[in-house]
């Protein structure tokens, strides 16, 4: 088992309120950032759009196909060399990540989810946002009235099977602690459909944890994933927030898996001292929570 860095929640250019440039090297500025960062595992999520991570992929090609043509010519100029050895460079900032597609979603009334799959699930990504309502003007932007799709409708779309659907910064705006109450916030955040919450508040995240242990109205099969995002709107803020998942490989097969049962296996630390979450079971649910140590 190995663990691995990861940060799910980045936005490119593609996300119409992305903050920093909107060019293809800003692309690259945020590869370079998450390797900066050590980030290991990175989710593109734009805002109810694949267009950046479309990109990425276009990008790629395209170095590629630099380094093919300039390996033979290299040598004949200082110039050459020095674009062979940039594009090397930006080719391993491709090869040492795990670069996965995903998007936000803004859903009725208001609410944020991501949905993440693997680098042959973008069309399937694109599905979902057509099926949501997302035609190609609408997308790209965080409109919270753009769409009449409600979220408790939204989970029942068979198509996010296999997928992994998380949901960002509940304790905050846009999200479905913060934004939501009663019978129709407990019905979704007790979902199995959603396998991970990222919160902002570390108070706050343990007052959700003793909510899923205690409350029956919160009653789940599983203890959901509690993860650290960065929500990254600019380079410079990619890694910022980030967990650590403990694997065998770095695999979007495994990450989904992990997800499903997480078992201690996704933490704020790389500290190995770190071995188990338990949990005690009753008949109205998960009663306890805690974190051992050796």
């Amino acid at each position: 088992m190995k663990k691995y860095k990861m940060d799910l929640h980045v936005h490119t250019p593609a996300s119409k309120c992305y903050l920093g440039p909107k060019t293809d090297d800003e692309y690259f500025e945020i590869l370079s950032a998450a390797s900066n960062q050590g980030i290991e595992i990175l989710a593109i999520t734009d805002h109810n759009t694949v267009a950046g991570y479309e990109r990425l992929v276009q990008l790629k090609e395209d170095v590629l196909k630099k380094i093919e043509f300039l390996e033979q010519y290299q040598n004949e100029s200082y110039r050459m060399k020095e674009e062979y050895d940039d594009m090397v460079a930006k080719r391993n900032l491709f090869e040492n990540l795990l670069i996965l597609p995903g998007v936000e979603i803004t859903l009725n009334p208001g609410i944020h989810i991501l949905v993440i799959g693997n680098h042959n699930d973008v069309d399937k990504l694109s599905d979902i946002l057509d099926d949501t309502g997302y035609s190609k003007e609408k997308r790209g932007s965080d409109n919270d009235n753009a769409i009449d799709v409600d979220i408790v409708n939204f989970l029942k779309n068979p198509k996010l099977k296999g997928l992994i659907v998380s949901a960002p910064h509940i304790d905050s705006k846009n999200g479905i602690y913060a934004e939501m109450d009663g019978h129709y916030r407990s019905s979704v955040m007790k979902s199995d459909v959603i396998t991970s919450f990222s919160i902002n508040s570390d108070s706050q995240k343990e007052n959700i944890i003793r909510m899923f242990s205690s409350n029956p109205e919160y009653k789940r099969e599983k203890m959901p994933a509690f993860i650290n995002c960065s929500d990254a709107h600019e380079s410079a803020k990619v890694g910022n927030k980030y967990s650590y998942v403990e694997m065998e490989a770095k695999s979007f097969s495994e990450l989904v898996a992990l997800f499903d049962a997480p078992d201690g296996r996704i933490t704020d630390t790389d500290d190995d001292r770190l071995i188990i979450i338990q949990t005690s079971h009753t008949e109205n649910g998960l009663r306890s929570l805690k974190t051992l140590y050796f």
